[in-house]
């Protein structure tokens, strides 16, 4: 019986040469063929599988652009694009916590898989991909809802400032957070401002939502920022927690209660809503940032009933 020895992915370019005669060791392909027009390799795709299995957490080539207005302070505005690898979203990263709170909190939380962290905020990824600003999302179950968070997007330059909301399936949220992330898309608003626009004025803003069915149109969520950690600690945070670079990672807030406190909550009661309109306003300024997005049941097929 013959046997096979498994030879390790990064040694097999070497291993590929070293059996191949002088004479074979040439390109399998006509001459006439540029890099881009030939076909890869064994070697060269035993390269890359390497390459990926040695890649550092974190690093990807999963990669979501977002197409952004950034407005001034002086109201002048710019467009950008900015590539999105990681998304971290965080929870209680509050700024005053209650110990006795945070204690149930998390007992709450471990029954749908979430081991409490050593410190807070906690950390937990979701998927790049699920990342848009478009005015529509289409979901798989009827049992999905949103939750109002601001976001930051720190690049090699500087750090920006958004809004959006985050969109899980609420049961599958019931059993597993992280299956919960896969979800469902999160949507941002497409414009954002710079940080050091904002930063002397910071505990100022506010963010809010609004939703509803059909035609009914409520407040969900409010809060001011004073009640979340301010955006430098919180980097800082997610940089102490992770091993990927903070150029490139979405940085969600984490979520505020649905009852008229305000207070930094990760487990709010959510509303299963038509629409969710976003708000981050700076009343020092006078100026919002607002964007609205449809839920869409993805109910086209006769015979598949959906949850």
């Amino acid at each position: 019986m013959r046997t096979h020895k498994t030879v390790p992915v990064e040694l097999l370019p070497m291993r590929l040469a070293e059996v191949l005669r002088p004479s074979e060791r040439r390109s399998l392909h006509p001459p006439s063929l540029t890099p881009a027009e030939r076909a890869v390799t064994p070697a060269e795709r035993a390269i890359t599988t390497a390459e990926r299995i040695n890649r550092a957490p974190g690093e990807t080539t999963t990669m979501t652009t977002l197409d952004l207005t950034v407005r001034r302070a002086d109201g002048s505005t710019r467009d950008v694009t900015v590539p999105i690898r990681r998304i971290a979203n965080c929870g209680m990263a509050t700024r005053n916590p209650d110990p006795d709170r945070i204690d149930r909190m998390f007992e709450e939380l471990a029954t749908i898989g979430v081991t409490r962290p050593e410190t807070l905020p906690m950390v937990v990824p979701k998927p790049p991909h699920l990342l848009t600003t478009d005015s529509e999302i289409v979901v798989n179950a009827a049992t999905t809802g949103g939750e109002l968070e601001f976001v930051l997007l720190p690049t090699a330059d500087r750090t920006y400032v958004g809004v959006g909301v985050d969109h899980k399936d609420d049961h599958v949220m019931d059993r597993n957070l992280h299956r919960a992330n896969s979800t469902c898309p999160s949507v941002i608003a497409d414009e954002v401002w710079r940080l050091e626009d904002v930063r002397d004025r910071w505990d100022d803003l506010e963010i809010s939502c609004w939703t509803g069915r059909g035609d009914d149109r409520e407040l969900y969520q409010r809060a001011t920022l004073d009640a979340f950690l301010r955006p430098d600690a919180l980097l800082e945070a997610i940089d102490a927690k992770t091993t990927a670079p903070l150029a490139g990672t979405a940085v969600w807030s984490g979520t505020v209660s649905t009852d008229a406190d305000g207070d930094v909550d990760a487990r709010p009661d959510v509303t299963y809503g038509d629409f969710y309109a976003m708000q981050l306003y700076d009343p020092a300024a006078n100026r919002r940032i607002a964007h609205q997005y449809d839920v869409s049941l993805n109910d086209w097929v006769d015979d598949c009933e959906l949850p």
